[in-house]
């Protein structure tokens, strides 16, 4: 008995891998639209019921929803026009979003980062690009201060009112360190 080899039908081949592809892309968007749905409730009042209930049914740990909401606020990570060129995986687009966003894009353009990077690689671009990065070196920067004041005439709803008004600002300006503060 011969073993005989089978021709390879490659246009089968080709329409697999077309198959294939777009199923293992709709991982990426379902991840996106999570991270943007997650970060669009996370603006409202009822937001902190959301996040426990999320948690304690087991649908997204908190430690999760944290990562989504981060990717969600990077610009870069959110442009449709990349979707193809990020990897589908929450934990690598968590790191990716905390690189800036313009040297995000040029990484992206330069093919840097793809839809094959692992998570060690997006670890080590993280670490390497990002935006809160510490070389060791103690350098005074100026900086200049202002002080936003919200007057609420109620308490109720005033965390969720301070959540969504940080997060506007931390999206606004991502390279700002904004801290907030309940004076009563």
């Amino acid at each position: 008995m011969s073993n005989v080899l089978t021709p390879i039908d490659m246009t089968k081949v080709e329409s697999a891998i077309r198959d294939i592809r777009s199923s293992w892309k709709k991982t990426t968007d379902a991840i996106l639209e999570t991270a943007e749905t997650l970060y669009n409730y996370k603006l409202s009042a009822e937001w902190g019921q959301i996040e426990e209930e999320l948690d304690s049914r087991n649908i997204i740990k908190k430690s999760v929803q944290k990562f989504l909401v981060g990717i969600a606020q990077n610009p870069t990570l959110m442009n449709a026009k990349y979707r193809d060129n990020l990897p589908p995986h929450y934990n690598s687009l968590y790191h990716l979003s905390r690189i800036g966003s313009d040297k995000l894009e040029t990484l992206i353009n330069k093919g840097d980062i793809t839809s094959a990077t692992q998570l060690d690689e997006s670890r080590q671009f993280h670490e390497k690009y990002s935006k809160k990065k510490s070389s060791g070196k103690v350098t005074k920067r100026a900086t200049t201060k202002i002080l936003i004041e919200i007057a609420l005439t109620t308490n109720r709803g005033a965390k969720g009112i301070g959540d969504t008004a940080l997060d506007v600002l931390q999206r606004k300006f991502p390279d700002s360190v904004i801290t907030v503060k309940s004076i009563k």
